[in-house]
């Protein structure tokens, strides 16, 4: 009698927080970019309209656009951006050229306003907002503002490495050393909850799921939970860093075989993908060339990723490439 009592109990209270924390939330009809390309790509490509906006790095990494369709390519600007938004015909920027705040312009690169003096690491817009974090200020943590400049505010007070929106909340990736995991809050910063205790990366939103990577004490993979903590399962297991979620498939850096050259250079990374229903691993044959390798992104059949080396001054600089998904040649990869 006292186990069926305690029993009972229990689902009761597993109902009652299942029912306090639901993962029932719609997201918005409004989005500036995907969180993918935001998080692993740092928002340097974006598709509006038939159209990719990406950092051309024949010319010095200023913003291009190119018809998916035509493949036309038409200078925008000759400002070096970061986390493309583009929501009803204005583009949302952070300004690489001084690292000096958060701007908009017209798709022709006309009409340029600069929104704040802020200086995010990375930002997203959900419907009139823009989501972002700062990592630079002595006030690090999760914050808001208006695409108008005005409201700005703060919905978490903990650094933050990703802040992603998703109807009326937002989920954040908090360091564990800080009180970490997953955190979901309300975007007016109210009723905020970890949902996930450990320590996350990559933090994603596609299609109901949230997708991460982890990597502690020898466990390292990829990862998708519910919405509100549930179902917390390990779809990839292995060494990876970044990816980019698609309805299909989990695009992947494979890091298992990496390795320094003589010139200090990194190489032996892959380029893979995941069969979210199969589980079929594939990669780009010839990836694991690419010198290093860092960062994806993905528009239509478009893959990007990014390549580092350090100038004369020492200081690294980043170039991202683009490929098409199609002419590649993929190989089923062998466990």
């Amino acid at each position: 009698m006292y186990k069926l009592l305690f029993v009972s109990v229990l689902l009761v209270s597993n109902m009652l927080i299942s029912g306090i924390i639901s993962d029932d939330i719609t997201p918005s009809d409004i989005y500036g970019n995907t969180s993918s390309n935001i998080i692993s790509m740092n928002g340097r490509i974006c598709e509006y309209e038939g159209n990719m906006y990406y950092p051309n790095i024949e010319d010095d990494n200023k913003l291009y656009k190119i018809n998916l369709e035509t493949e036309k390519k038409e200078k925008v600007t000759d400002d070096v951006v970061g986390s493309i938004n583009i929501a009803e015909g204005w583009i949302y920027y952070i300004s690489r050229n001084n690292n000096d705040g958060i701007y908009k312009m017209k798709l022709d690169g006309s009409e340029k306003k600069k929104i704040s003096d802020i200086m995010p690491s990375k930002m997203m817009l959900q419907d009139e907002w823009l989501y972002f974090t700062d990592w630079y200020s002595e006030d690090r943590g999760t914050y808001r503002i208006k695409v108008d400049g005005t409201n700005f505010s703060r919905v978490l007070g903990y650094e933050s490495k990703n802040a992603i929106p998703v109807g009326e909340y937002v989920f954040v990736n908090v360091p564990i050393y800080d009180d970490g995991g997953i955190w979901r809050v309300k975007s007016d910063g109210s009723n905020p909850n970890v949902i996930i205790k450990k320590s996350v990366y990559n933090l994603q939103y596609h299609d109901g799921w949230l997708y991460y990577q982890y990597g502690y004490k020898g466990h390292y993979g990829i990862y998708k939970v519910k919405l509100n903590g549930m179902g917390d399962t390990c779809i990839y297991e292995g060494m990876v860093d970044e990816m980019v979620v698609t309805n299909e498939y989990v695009y992947f850096i494979d890091t298992s075989n990496i390795e320094k050259d003589q010139n200090k250079n990194y190489k032996g990374a892959k380029i893979c993908r995941l069969n979210q229903e199969t589980k079929k691993v594939e990669f780009i044959d010839g990836s694991e060339e690419i010198l290093n390798l860092s960062r994806l992104g993905i528009v239509d059949h478009y893959l990007a990723y990014s390549q580092y080396f350090k100038d004369e001054n020492g200081k690294y600089k980043s170039f991202t490439n683009i490929i098409d998904i199609n002419k590649q040649n993929f190989m089923e990869r062998q466990n």
